[in-house]
């Protein structure tokens, strides 16, 4: 129906919000299981939120939308039964409000959850030693997410890894923020980690 206010759509959104909370905690319960994951401030962003808008400058009051991305390691399938279920509580709570989730869909890359075979893997052990050298503290395998590692790993060998410097979604210069940045003494630490790696590799 026509709105005249675009603020109906938001107490709709914010019902949505609340069973996407649970969503969240669902994908965080699975990582947290994970053993390379649950060291790691993956399980605490498992699900974030990148955009949640309604109205349009005056216009199509009547929509709303929530943009959000997650990391699981369920198939892509058992995730869209998840969030059918999502959808089907909100709307329970949306209908007095005029409103129901009316279109879902994906609209960036899927990653695919892969492992890397740790298991005596030269490159792995060779990795470790070097980076606890030259950092002086224990560094320990842990897991990515947002990496092209899965497509290596698929088509190429599971033996493979990935390691860099990076930092979190909520911190200043973290990622995808607006001066998103590595710190040089990470860079350099890094460099003198892979020179390291180099040498006895």
């Amino acid at each position: 129906k026509p709105k005249g206010s675009c603020g109906d759509g938001l107490e709709a959104l914010c019902v949505l919000k609340r069973e996407l909370d649970v969503f969240k905690e669902a994908r965080k319960a699975e990582l947290l299981a994970e053993p390379l994951f649950k060291n790691t401030y993956i399980p605490d962003s498992s699900m974030i939120l990148l955009e949640a808008k309604t109205g349009n400058d005056g216009n199509d009051l009547d929509k709303g939308q929530i943009v959000m991305e997650y990391f699981t390691n369920k198939t892509e399938a058992e995730i869209d039964v998840e969030l059918e279920a999502v959808c089907q509580r909100a709307n329970e709570g949306m209908r007095a409000l005029g409103f129901s989730v009316t279109k879902r869909r994906m609209t960036t890359r899927f990653f695919h959850f892969v492992k890397s075979d740790l298991n005596d893997n030269n490159v792995v052990n060779k990795l470790i030693d070097a980076a606890s050298s030259v950092s002086g503290r224990a560094v320990a395998p842990a897991g990515a997410v947002l990496s092209d590692l899965s497509l290596i790993i698929k088509r190429g060998s599971p033996k493979a890894v990935g390691f860099g410097a990076g930092s979190a979604f909520d911190v200043y210069g973290g990622a995808h923020q607006r001066d998103e940045h590595i710190d040089c003494d990470k860079l350099l630490e890094f460099v003198k980690i892979i020179g390291a790696f180099l040498l006895e590799y």
